[in-house]
């Protein structure tokens, strides 16, 4: 009995075409050019058709199953993505059910099951300015972007706060994450000061131009041009570059991005709830958000360098609030509504008149300093900003309220005080 057998359209013409060539009625390149394949192939085809027959032209693989997942298998991802992962992105959903569920799907398998499923919901596509690419510094520790992200973190569990970032330009390596209540000066120094001591001073960081780095107003009259920050940084030796755009700083807005993203999903799978915990928590986030993110540097040089013993004994002061104030005759002066009297020195009368730094520490305790010599002193008049001093018309008000309670204790014969005119 003879065997019978089928053939594609696309089979059928290549059989076709090797017949022509057969017949020489039409080249290799010709024949190859029909088909859009190579002539090396088309080649292989004729020598296995001259051998076999036509039924060496049908693809081997038709009948036989693909490597698709099971009906099961698909179910208890799904199942899974709903219960757990229903805002997550295809690619994240698909690390966190290997990581989590030991369920291993790749991330376009499970972008088209979400898809048919209704459970990802596609991104508006926006039209923005093109910007031509900045190329990468080439060592670590060259150039440090850093940068706040204010969000909601929490995703109300707790109120929302912001996130420092510090960012390397070489290799996209986060090499510090901090979450604070707002980007102030004390918050940065706090960031900075931990990065120095742990990787030593980069060459330049690369900032915004918030009023912690840049001095924004134009014609201000008095100060060196520094912020409180540029100044610490100087000290070090370390340049403060102030990006113009958002954009121009691209590396560490992406990964805020990234970070509002995959953290506050993070952040929410293991239960954190305030910023103290999840300060805690990225110790050990920021290695797997590394392996995942960080590219290699051109260089295998490290540009950082390490902070030398004097640097280290005097990096606490470098990091404070330090504002220059002149000593008074009565030896005081005044600082935020504080008032420092100046006690226990040998010869007062060289302090009159003369400059001292006054320095102040994220926890509020000030030092006064006369070059490196440290100053004792008293605080003799501290306002409190939180009272709230009575004006004229309410002294009057509260004046007239007691004579009128006095009058109404007195007998009637008796003469009583007039009331006070506003």
């Amino acid at each position: 009995m003879q065997e019978t057998f089928t053939m594609s359209h696309n089979e059928l013409n290549t059989l076709k075409t090797i017949e022509k060539i057969i017949h020489k009625r039409i080249t290799i390149k010709q024949g190859s050019r029909e088909l859009d394949i190579t002539p090396r192939h088309l080649m292989r085809l004729k020598r296995a058709y001259l051998s076999q027959g036509a039924i060496a032209l049908i693809s081997k693989n038709r009948g036989k199953k693909n490597h698709r997942h099971s009906t099961e298998v698909k179910e208890k991802a799904l199942s899974l993505i709903r219960e757990y992962y229903s805002d997550y992105g295809p690619t994240l959903a698909s690390e966190k059910l290997g990581e989590n569920h030991d369920i291993f799907i790749s991330k376009e398998t499970l972008r088209q099951w979400m898809d048919s499923e209704g459970i990802r919901a596609a991104f508006p596509i926006k039209m923005t300015k093109l910007y031509q690419p900045r190329h990468r510094r080439a060592c670590v520790g060259e150039l440090v972007q850093m940068d706040g992200s204010p969000h909601d973190w929490f995703e109300g569990r707790a109120g929302k706060c912001t996130l420092l970032v510090l960012i390397d330009d070489a290799t996209s390596q986060l090499l510090g994450l901090r979450f604070v209540r707002a980007e102030t000066t004390f918050d940065y120094f706090d960031a900075v000061k931990a990065y120095l001591k742990t990787y030593g001073k980069p060459t330049s960081f690369y900032v915004d131009k918030h009023n912690v780095f840049n001095v924004n107003h134009k014609e201000a009259k008095s100060g060196d041009g520094y912020t409180q920050f540029g100044r610490a940084l100087d000290k070090l030796g370390i340049e403060l570059i102030n990006a113009n755009s958002p954009q121009a700083k691209g590396r560490v807005e992406r990964a805020n991005r990234t970070l509002q993203d995959r953290l506050v999903k993070e952040l929410r799978y293991h239960n954190i709830s305030s910023m103290e915990a999840a300060n805690e928590f990225v110790i050990s986030y920021i290695p797997k958000f590394n392996k995942r993110f960080a590219k290699k540097p051109k260089s295998s040089e490290n540009a950082h360098i390490v902070l030398s013993e004097k640097e280290i004994d005097g990096i606490d002061r470098l990091f404070t609030i330090q504002i220059p104030r002149t000593i008074s005759k009565q030896l005081t002066i005044s600082y935020h509504k504080n008032i420092f009297n100046i006690i226990n020195q040998k010869c007062p009368r060289k302090l009159v008149g003369k400059k001292i730094m006054v320095s102040e520490a994220s926890n509020g305790d000030f030092t006064l300093y006369d070059d490196e010599h440290i100053l004792e002193y008293t605080i003799i008049k501290k306002y409190d900003f939180q009272e709230r001093t009575m004006g004229v018309r309410e002294i009057h008000a509260f004046l007239n309220q007691k004579k009128t309670n006095m009058a109404l204790l007195l007998p009637k014969n008796e003469v009583t005080f007039g009331a006070v005119s506003p």
